[in-house]
């Protein structure tokens, strides 16, 4: 037997154990090997030896070849959330597919075993327990992300999500404000004083822009002589960092360079914008606190606590207690979504882009300039 080919040494009856070399460590100044036990004959061990053979000089490490998809799973997400890279909404829904859709059906299977009928045979038992296709497209989507650093790893040869195809999930149906309702809105809106939370209301169903874009607008971003504002940040919820002891809210640039940009207003929003600047100063300026281009538009004028996040007068808004006030906005008047659920505020985003395309406009425009929307 040629040198580096393994050794195969008798341990028992019908037990066997296989030495590999895995080469010359120059850290260690040595040859470290990876050992298996085999029970049953010697041809047996012969196979197992000539695998892991194939295996090293594919260049897999031998040494993780135990490792289950589950434990690799659990520690790559771990690995993700530590990195930062990801938002910690976005590594909340991660570790959630894994925990409910992917280990419970895979997690047991050796990584390096792990096959595209394994896959097939997931997809197959995961539909039967009712996951919706959005969830099981999700899911895949996250093992084949995975599958693919365990790759570079060299925790696999190959990943076996490239020869499966990825579950189709039927788009869902995208919901709106009818034309009416929206005037309703409006009119309720100007029944009411002038607050944080009506300029944000205004400023989504003018500019569809997002959640976190109009929270993180601050007023050095509003130009009210040229009618426009400039989204340069969004303010987002940071799932899960009070258990952390750190900040929910933080602000960040936007995901693209399409992101940045400058969207133009209308007369009443400029006129609304106008109203509450001068009002939210005045009301700062009671509690010593000075308006500055810093200030966000929509903050509070007083200290409370949303959720059990804190919220100061002058500061951001909490998202997510936002959310929870639009939501109570839209019960007590009956708002709903051409979906006949209540009105989610994102659907103001889709309100606008079908306005703009009713009026003869392309959406495309509000990443740009955003003609007057007439209802």
């Amino acid at each position: 037997m040629a040198k580096g080919d393994g050794s195969i040494i008798r341990r028992g009856r019908d037990q066997y154990e296989v030495q590999i070399s895995l080469g010359y460590d120059p850290v260690a100044k040595n040859y470290p090997k990876f050992s298996r036990i085999v029970h049953g004959s010697k041809a047996d061990a012969m196979k197992v030896r000539d695998q892991l053979k194939r295996e090293r000089d594919h260049g897999l490490s031998l040494d993780k070849a135990k490792v289950t998809t589950g434990e690799y799973l659990m520690e790559w997400i771990g690995n993700r959330e530590a990195s930062r890279e990801l938002a910690q909404a976005t590594v909340a829904n991660y570790e959630r597919y894994i925990r409910v859709w992917i280990v419970p059906y895979i997690g047991s299977i050796p990584l390096k075993d792990l096959s595209s009928y394994s896959i097939k045979s997931w997809h197959r038992e995961a539909r039967k327990q009712k996951a919706s296709p959005r969830t099981l497209q999700a899911a895949h989507k996250v093992l084949k992300q995975a599958l693919r650093d365990a790759l570079i790893d060299n925790f696999i040869l190959s990943n076996p999500c490239d020869s499966v195809k990825t579950p189709r999930a039927d788009q869902g149906q995208r919901g709106y404000l009818e034309p009416n309702e929206l005037k309703r809105m409006l009119m309720v809106l100007d029944s009411k004083d002038e607050s944080s939370f009506t300029i944000a209301v205004r400023l989504g169903i003018s500019t569809g822009a997002r959640r976190g874009e109009i929270l993180g607008l601050c007023w050095k971003h509003v130009d009210l002589a040229d009618k426009s504002i400039e989204i340069r940040q969004s303010l987002a919820q940071v799932d899960g960092a009070k258990k952390l002891g750190e900040n929910a809210k933080a602000i960040k640039a936007p995901k693209t360079a399409k992101g940045n940009r400058r969207v133009s207003l209308d007369d009443d929003v400029v006129q609304h914008l106008g109203k509450w600047k001068a009002k939210q100063a005045r009301a700062l300026l009671k509690l010593g606190i000075a308006q500055k281009p810093s200030t966000p538009v929509c903050c509070s004028l007083y200290d409370a606590e949303t959720n059990g996040e804190p919220i100061y007068a002058g500061g951001f808004l909490d998202p997510q207690g936002f959310s929870s006030k639009f939501s109570r906005f839209c019960d007590e008047y009956s708002f709903r979504s051409t979906t006949g659920k209540r009105l989610c505020f994102h659907e103001l985003r889709h309100t606008q882009a079908t306005l703009l395309l009713s009026n003869g406009e392309d959406a495309g425009y509000r990443t740009k300039r955003v003609p007057r929307i007439t209802v």
